[in-house]
């Protein structure tokens, strides 16, 4: 059970860190330390996540170049949002942590597979 949840902790990061950033930018919609806050807290567990991946294959303790420039995509895509209206951005947080999530646990788990080969 625990290599099960070892393998899950990447997605579990990232989940919690969508949820966290969605309830933030939710319970303060026209503040404008809530339209930094989430995004914020989605890289961050963006971040995360890679690093748990990276370190988990024995990897360098420093974020890949690919999760760096999607991080920097998603706070440029979450800064696009919330010039339309603080109030959309808790609406399009899971949907853009959704999308960003999608390569870094497909990328994970084809590391894992050479790890295992190695």
């Amino acid at each position: 059970m625990h290599r099960m949840l070892s393998n899950l902790a990447p997605a579990l990061i990232l989940a919690a860190a969508m949820l966290l950033a969605t309830a933030v930018a939710a319970a303060a919609p026209r503040t404008s330390w809530a339209a930094v806050a989430g995004p914020v807290l989605l890289v961050l567990g963006l971040l995360g996540a890679d690093l748990v991946a990276r370190h988990r294959c024995g990897g360098r303790s420093l974020p890949s170049a690919s999760v760096l420039l999607l991080a920097a995509g998603l706070l440029v895509a979450c800064g696009i949002v919330a010039s339309l209206g603080v109030e959309r951005l808790a609406e399009t947080i899971p949907l853009l942590g959704s999308c960003a999530a999608v390569p870094v646990i497909l990328r994970q788990q084809s590391a894992h597979i050479a790890c295992r080969r190695a």
